[in-house]
């Protein structure tokens, strides 16, 4: 299966499904160590993985943006030529404060330098591909910006007949001067 222009995959992509079958599938997990709203909101997507696909519906963006201030919500598109792109559609407030910028409506390739939209498009793609979430732990940045080290659970979202409909992620920085929620080991990288 790939990820080319207007074949979206479904559910039935995977062989067995993993969002309905006789053998659940094994929940996704996260490190210990990552932030306590990351295990949250996986503890809701695997609940409802083990039924049905998780859906946008189930994440209201703007009832969980006060308590995620580092919600984005991504929709694939793709150019011309049949390459993948992420077009941000939500974005909470944390984004706009960190990257000095509001980057809601644009293109994750109009914001990211080449090497990192690189590796964004390899990650959301086997996101997409897999139906699984992603965790990371990452340094990044948009033009002009400095350098921020973040984590993100990136999880899959899906419309109502099973196809792949959107992205929905939760990121957390570190600023130097409010230590909460980041994993110890990338907040003494920043001390």
């Amino acid at each position: 299966m790939t990820t080319s222009a207007r074949s979206l995959p479904t559910v039935a992509d995977y062989g067995v499904s993993p969002m309905k079958t006789d053998t659940p599938l094994a929940e996704a997990v996260l490190p210990e160590r990552a932030p306590q709203q990351l295990h949250k909101l996986l503890e809701h997507w695997n609940a409802l993985s083990q039924t049905r696909p998780p859906r946008e519906p189930d994440f209201p963006f703007d009832d969980l943006v006060k308590a995620h201030p580092g919600l984005i919500l991504l929709k694939p598109e793709w150019d011309k030529k049949g390459n993948l792109d992420l077009r941000y559609i939500r974005v909470g407030p944390e984004h706009n404060r960190r990257n000095q910028t509001e980057i809601e409506g644009e293109l994750c390739s109009q914001m990211l330098y080449p090497h990192q939209f690189d590796r964004f498009v390899e990650v959301y793609g086997e996101v997409m591909e897999s139906g699984r979430p992603h965790y990371w732990e990452i340094a990044n940045t948009v033009f002009g910006t400095p350098p921020q080290e973040y984590v993100r659970l990136l999880l899959p979202l899906y419309d109502d007949e099973g196809r792949f409909a959107a992205f929905l992620g939760d990121c957390v920085w570190q600023d130097p001067d409010d230590p909460t929620e980041m994993p110890p080991d990338i907040a003494n990288r920043l001390t």
